[in-house]
């Protein structure tokens, strides 16, 4: 097969030795099958029509497996589940097979375990290629694809074979849920404390009360015999945690549930930007590095830290297990593993200027410093 339509453009990728996670910008692709039209029995991917189709909206989610191959092995069967019930879009890399007669097949169940479709690639291509191909969501959620690849003979070299699969961000995670439009001057830091969203007001120099559903506010307390540069907010069980974005700036002042200032704790490095808790300890992100502190709440020692898998960090949460960053270079936001920074995935803000992120009931809220938009998004 001969691709003279433009490939995707590669947004971020990583490949951890385990997961095939790249986001794609929407251009056309080719589809090498509309996998209704094969309804039983086999079909070599080869003998089906090449279409174009573009994927939308514009941004959808590849992840997946590698079927590590090794030298000595003649067959090798791994599975996905298919945890989207959208339409699926499957890509795999097939490496060069100039030198094996292999076989590629994809068998597609269910989750009740019937048999939906098969696809079986024979083709020997010179050199590593990607093909594409549709699942349609009559499989549905907990469906999945069991994938075998065979030789006529103990192949020599061990090599991966990259298989993933990607769905529409409908309803997927990072999908827009709910859009507000706040009243805040200049909102930045944002935080639940119970069901009531708090949020940083650099404009008065306030942390204000937001309405969810109307998105009006109300003043709450003023932090300008403080600083004239709050940023950054949080709620550790007893205090409100704000960060000043001054110069140089190292700490975090801390006020009551009523907003009475108490003191404030150096946690040792300059311009935190944003704030999160997750229960144990407190977590900041800091201006123009990529390093992320976690923090003892008590005293504002550093336990750790890390630097996280994007270019400018600009908002972070913490969902009790990982951070959920913005990337200001690229407007995404990263799911990114606590332990090490790495990003797991990532999707598309739903706007430029995220300025403020929390996770509450289970889904992730985003405060948009220049068109003050107040979004909920799926997890």
């Amino acid at each position: 097969m001969t691709k003279d339509a433009p490939d995707w453009t590669r947004l971020s990728t990583l490949w951890d030795g385990t997961n095939y996670q790249t986001m794609y910008e929407s251009v056309p692709i080719v589809k090498i099958s509309e996998m209704p039209s094969l309804v039983t029995g086999s079909a070599d991917i080869g003998a089906i029509n090449t279409k174009y189709f573009p994927v939308t909206p514009t941004r959808s989610y590849v992840k997946g497996a590698t079927v590590s191959v090794g030298a000595g092995d003649a067959t090798k069967t791994d599975t996905i589940t298919l945890t989207t019930p959208a339409e699926v879009y499957f890509i795999y890399v097939k490496p060069s097979t100039s030198d094996r007669t292999n076989t590629y097949k994809f068998e597609v169940y269910n989750s009740g375990d019937a048999l939906q479709y098969t696809l079986v690639d024979t083709r020997q291509d010179i050199g590593e290629r990607e093909f594409y191909f549709k699942i349609p969501g009559s499989v549905g959620a907990n469906g999945y694809v069991k994938l075998t690849y065979t030789n006529t003979a103990a192949i020599a070299t061990e090599f991966d074979w990259e298989v993933g699969y990607l769905w529409t961000e409908t309803g997927g995670i990072g999908s827009v849920l709910s859009t507000v439009t706040t009243d805040v001057g200049t909102p930045l830091g944002i935080v639940f404390k119970g069901a009531t969203l708090y949020c940083v007001d650099d404009t008065g120099n306030n942390v204000v009360t937001v309405n969810t559903t109307t998105g009006a506010h109300t003043d709450f307390f003023s932090v300008a015999a403080q600083t004239t540069n709050p940023r950054g907010l949080t709620w550790e069980g007893t205090y409100f945690w704000i960060s000043p974005l001054a110069a140089s700036a190292q700490i975090v002042r801390r006020y009551t549930a009523a907003g009475v200032h108490v003191d404030y704790l150096d946690i040792s490095y300059v311009q935190p930007l944003s704030l999160s808790f997750d229960g144990t300890y407190c977590w900041a992100c800091y201006n123009n590095t990529t390093l992320v502190a976690k923090l003892n709440p008590a005293d504002g020692a550093v336990v750790s830290t890390i630097n996280v898998a994007v270019t400018d960090p600009e908002a972070i949460a913490h969902d009790g297990t990982y951070l959920w960053v913005f990337d200001n270079n690229d407007d995404t936001i990263h799911k990114i593993n606590p332990a090490d920074g790495s990003s797991l995935m990532n999707f598309a803000a739903p706007d430029s200027n995220i300025s403020g992120m929390v996770v509450y009931g289970g889904y992730l809220y985003c405060i948009d410093s220049a068109s003050k938009n107040l979004y909920k998004l799926q997890m």
